[in-house]
This record gives C-alpha cells, sequence and structure tokens, in this order.
C-alpha cells in the first residue's frame, strides 16, 4: 500500500462512494491518530520517482496528488542538482542507447523529447547533448568494428 496524502485520500474515499463530509471527518482522525502524514507521503512519491524523472515533472505529480505548494517544496528539496544531473545521465545513456540505429537528427529529437517529457530541464538536456561525441549535439555516426 502506498502512502496517499489527505487530498488524495479524500478524493479516493470520494470514489469509492464516501461522503465528503465522512471522508473528511476519516482524515481527520487519521491525521489525529498519526496515521496520516502528508509531507512524509510527499517524500515517499518524491523517492519513488527521483531516479525516473526530473524536478518539474515529480512537482506536478504532487500538485495532482493535492499536495500543497509548500509541502511539494519540502519534499522537493530533498533532490539536490547531483541526484538531478545523475537521473538525466543514466536516462540519457539509455535512450542514447535504445535509439542507436536512428538517423542523427531523428535521434537527437526523440532523446530530448523523451526527456523534456519526464521534466528535465531545458538547459540540462542541451548540456548534455552537447557532451556527446562531435560536440554542439551533433552526434558522428559510430562505426561499427569489424571483426
Amino acid at each position: 500500500m502506498r502512502a496517499r496524502g489527505r487530498e488524495e485520500l479524500v478524493r479516493s474515499l470520494g470514489q469509492k462512494g464516501f461522503t465528503a463530509a465522512a471522508a473528511r471527518e476519516a482524515v481527520e482522525r487519521l491525521e489525529r491518530e498519526g496515521w496520516l502524514d502528508d509531507l512524509a507521503a510527499a517524500r515517499s512519491v518524491v523517492r519513488s520517482r527521483e531516479d525516473r524523472y526530473g524536478r518539474d515533472r515529480i512537482e506536478r505529480e504532487l500538485s495532482a496528488r493535492g499536495f500543497s505548494e509548500e509541502t511539494a517544496a519540502q519534499a522537493l528539496s530533498e533532490i539536490g542538482p547531483e541526484r538531478e544531473e545523475k537521473a538525466l545521465s543514466r536516462l540519457f545513456a539509455k535512450l542514447h542507447r535504445s535509439t542507436a540505429g536512428v538517423p542523427p537528427e531523428v535521434r537527437r529529437r526523440r532523446v530530448w523529447s523523451a526527456l523534456a517529457r519526464r521534466g528535465f530541464p531545458a538547459a540540462a538536456i542541451s548540456a548534455k547533448m552537447k557532451s556527446r561525441p562531435g560536440g554542439s549535439g551533433q552526434e558522428r555516426e559510430e562505426e561499427e568494428p569489424t571483426s
């Protein structure tokens, strides 16, 4: 069972047929008894997503789940620039490998789009693309070794 925030739990109970008042009362009781903690739930979301997504995507997800801006900001503070860079590097390498046979322009566009959809900053994606062989994001076709 995954951690849920206050608003997400209220929404879920409403979808299961509970009245809004009953859902709010249940959530308030869970909070009083220490079973519901928005910040802990938001941190759980961040930890489960930080290896696959950029900060912007995780922030949008937290907002969609009903976490307040303050709670989301506090949970996101755990993602330092070095962690986001590590995730970007790993995903870039994976996407670059998976598009190996594709023409360079198409490959570059696909990798760029996939990383942008995952919430990584455009400047970081550009820097990563430029660090590839050939500089300026232009890729040289890698020659296949002949055996």
